[in-house]
């Protein structure tokens, strides 16, 4: 994914600096490394250790300093906190070993979320 797209995503969530974003399919940390950019605390999972790792590194070599990278299933994941935000591009089939029970096309599913404050 591009740096430009990453960052329209991050922006479409609307999160302002210290806030969580999670990135529950993070990669790389392309997502995640936009949104520490511009100050949020980020989360960022992955089911493939080496991409955990590979987030990481990315992360410190972009000087990002407040983050939570870690192996993890996107179907269980559990967090002991809340996230203000989520933006993920999900593995469609094409790029991830692991088989993935979607039908691939030439679309990609991109995800953003926004939390919303109850009035």
């Amino acid at each position: 994914m591009s740096p430009k797209l990453a960052r329209c995503m991050v922006n479409l969530t609307r999160i302002k600096n210290s806030d969580r974003l999670l990135d529950p399919f993070c990669g790389t940390g392309g997502i995640i490394i936009e949104a520490g950019i511009i100050g949020a605390r980020v989360v960022g999972t992955d089911i493939d250790p080496k991409m955990v790792i590979g987030t990481i590194e990315n992360l410190q070599h972009c000087d990002i300093k407040d983050y939570e990278v870690f192996q993890a299933d996107a179907r269980k994941l559990k967090l002991p906190y809340e996230v203000d935000g989520v933006a993920t591009d999900p593995p469609y089939g094409i790029q991830h070993p692991l088989k993935v029970r979607t039908a691939v096309n030439s679309t990609r599913s991109i995800i953003i979320i926004r939390k919303f404050n109850k009035r």
